[in-house]
């Protein structure tokens, strides 16, 4: 039981993980879009993209750092992240929980 709980959440700390990537990647696009546009400078642009960038590298550091502590991710620390997370990253999260339900779902009734 425990480790499928500690399997759960290192597949959730990872699905985090990878909303932050795709936020990353999406943010990269906009910022190259509106410079495309001319609605803001190169200057700006490479400004704006290096705080992101920076801001994500804290993220993963700080995920990674709560997940080398006690092994895993805790439900502490992932109800925490929540009330920092956009909506899009959200319902990757809630996604993946739908997944492993079913998930679970399967298991018992074998």
């Amino acid at each position: 039981m425990k480790d499928d709980w500690n399997r759960d959440m290192r597949n959730l700390l990872l699905a985090g993980l990878e909303a932050v990537s795709v936020t990353a990647e999406k943010s990269s696009e906009l910022v190259e879009k509106l410079v495309k546009q001319g609605e803001l400078t190169v200057a700006q642009g490479r400004a704006l993209h290096e705080e992101l960038r920076k801001d994500l590298y804290t993220t993963g550091q700080k995920a990674a750092q709560a997940s080398s502590r006690k092994g895993c991710l805790t439900a502490q620390i992932v109800l925490d992240s929540l009330e920092t997370m956009n909506q899009e990253e959200r319902a990757v999260i809630r996604q993946r929980l739908e997944e492993l339900a079913e998930k679970d779902v399967k298991k018992t009734n074998r």
